[in-house]
């Protein structure tokens, strides 16, 4: 009984060692933005740094706010909330519609047709 418990610890350690390895940002880089993790492939740092693996990963933490705020995209402006290495990221991305008659003109949104 010993041995099995001694086993399933180790499988436990090595299984927590991995998780938490991928969450980790490039040694010397910035680790978090705000509450959001950054982990690498992804990375904050100038165009020629190397804390992200291409510009398709390079994100800029904004702090002019007072709060910092995650931006990615190809113009750095859509909020992350999470990344997560399992293939999954959130995001804050406000919708808004804009309603137009056939004629081009804009027109208020008064509800739903149906």
């Amino acid at each position: 009984m010993g041995w099995n418990i001694v086993v399933v610890s180790v499988i436990l350690l090595l299984n927590a060692a991995s998780t938490s390895s991928q969450s980790l940002a490039k040694p010397g880089c910035q680790q978090k933005c705000g509450d959001v993790n950054i982990p690498y492939p992804f990375g904050v740092g100038n165009n020629d740094s190397d804390c992200f693996r291409d510009s398709h990963f390079h994100f800029v933490c904004n702090t002019s706010s007072g709060h910092p705020v995650l931006l990615g995209s190809p113009r750095g402006n859509i909020p992350f909330r999470n990344i997560s290495l399992e293939g999954q990221t959130t995001v804050h991305i406000p919708i808004a519609m804009d309603c137009y008659n056939q004629g081009g003109r804009e027109e208020p949104m008064t509800g739903s047709k149906k």
